[in-house]
């Protein structure tokens, strides 16, 4: 079981970072100086085009446990949801660290039928 953990991860680990090389390739940059990483384009240029896992930004997720919910992933229904009260024209540093930490359960539970906060 454990063994089948740490498969699951490494290959998550190669997932993220073969769509972050993609990324980088497709952006045309050659040196570590000309990265400029955003998240929402690598979702938008590989994650949504390669995996075609949906992002949606226009729901109250409401609270669980009393904190607020900023995002969830539904991996039966291949959708990433983001709290409309974090969004990234406004420049909220969560909109980007929320949407990564959704991608990783997207990636990682693909496929599989709960839901990850």
């Amino acid at each position: 079981m454990n063994q089948q953990k740490q498969i699951s991860t490494d290959n998550v680990v190669r997932l993220a970072s073969d769509c972050t090389q993609q990324y980088i390739n497709e952006m045309g940059w050659n040196s570590l100086n000309d990265i400029r990483i955003s998240v929402t384009d690598i979702y938008e240029t590989v994650i949504y085009p390669m995996h075609d896992i949906s992002l949606d930004t226009t729901l109250d997720l409401g609270e669980y446990s009393g904190q607020r919910v900023l995002g969830k992933m539904i991996p039966s229904e291949k959708i990433i949801l983001i709290d409309k009260s974090i969004n990234e024209p406004s420049g909220d540093p969560r909109f980007p660290f929320t949407l990564s930490h959704e991608i990783g359960h997207a990636l990682l539970h693909m496929g599989e039928d709960t839901a990850f906060k």
